[in-house]
């Protein structure tokens, strides 16, 4: 082989993979899958990027060993929807990409492999020290367990600061009607100077308040308290009969404005401007002509059974 001038790395390797020596092919068959493994990992911080916005080595390697354990596309793409992962088209294409990528756990090695330990302890010792040598990953329950719960506490820690976040946003907006509250109050001795903005304050105020009366909830009062607040300062600096001229008079406005309505116990007293905004919308909503089965979600919905049924 030397005189044909063979490169020496070709000789090592067609030395190495020769039928009687399997210690050294099982050497190049391991730091083979220890490259893939590393590329693999990359591929997956990528897309890990890509998707949340953030990508860590825990996360990485949690979301590998779960590809690597799971039976299915689907099962992979479930587990990570548990783990909060957006359910987009883009996270079921990287689940089936990482479900076809991830190397499969198999029994099959694992029984050869005990076999031969059983035939010859000395050759079991040598691969264990080779494993240890590449750094080979250990996927037992323990270091699942470890990295599923750092998983866990990153995620609540997510979660904890868009909580912050929100509250901070709700204490920003109540702090700005505090101030145009305080600007209203200083036209109580010339409030016609106030008519040509009427329409311009008016109707942003009860688009918010008709969403919000249109989404429900249980903690829609919160966000309702900032608006019906400088609306209830618009009525009593300038009058709510000038005011009530703009608010919108549809009648489909009407049965979410009723709900909203009752959701406000009437010994809460922070929610009386609120009750009050409500209220002069909807004195003007009543006097509009319309046919009940209109705002009557209750009876659109009987009407629709009785046709499918019939």
């Amino acid at each position: 082989r030397r005189d044909l001038a063979t490169p020496s790395h070709a000789l090592s390797c067609s030395i190495c993979c020769e039928p009687g020596s399997s210690r050294p092919a099982s050497r190049v068959d391991g730091a083979i899958s220890a490259r893939r493994m590393g590329t693999m990992k990359e591929w997956v911080s990528d897309q890990l990027m890509s998707l949340l916005g953030y990508s860590e080595n825990f996360l990485t390697d949690y979301v590998t060993n779960l590809a690597s354990s799971e039976k299915s596309a689907a099962a992979l793409l479930a587990k990570l929807h548990a783990a909060d992962v957006p359910n987009t088209p883009a996270t079921r294409k990287f689940a089936e990409d990482l479900f076809a990528r991830a190397p499969r756990k198999s029994g099959g090695a694992a029984a050869q492999q005990k076999a031969r330990a059983a035939a010859d302890k000395k050759e079991k010792l040598d691969l264990l020290k080779q494993n240890a040598e590449y750094g080979l990953l250990d996927d037992d329950d323990d270091e699942a367990a470890e990295t599923e719960a750092a998983v866990q506490r990153a995620l609540k820690e997510r979660q904890r600061a868009q909580r912050k976040r929100s509250r901070a946003a709700g204490d920003e907006a109540a702090a700005a009607a505090e101030r145009v509250c305080t600007i209203l109050d200083r036209y109580q001795e010339q409030p016609g100077v106030l008519d040509p903005a009427l329409e311009l304050l008016v109707v942003p105020l009860l688009s918010v308040v008709r969403t919000l009366a249109h989404a429900g909830g249980a903690a829609v009062s919160a966000s309702l308290r900032p608006p019906c607040r400088v609306m209830y300062t618009l009525c009593k600096v300038r009058g709510y009969k000038t005011v009530v001229k703009f608010v919108p008079h549809e009648a489909r406005d009407l049965e979410p404005l009723v709900g909203l309505l009752g959701t406000l116990a009437p010994e809460d007293g922070d929610t009386w401007q609120i009750s009050y905004s409500l209220m002069v919308w909807l004195s003007m909503v009543v006097m509009v002509p319309f046919d009940l089965s209109i705002i009557d979600s209750s009876a659109a919905s009987a009407a629709s059974a009785s046709s499918s049924s019939s």
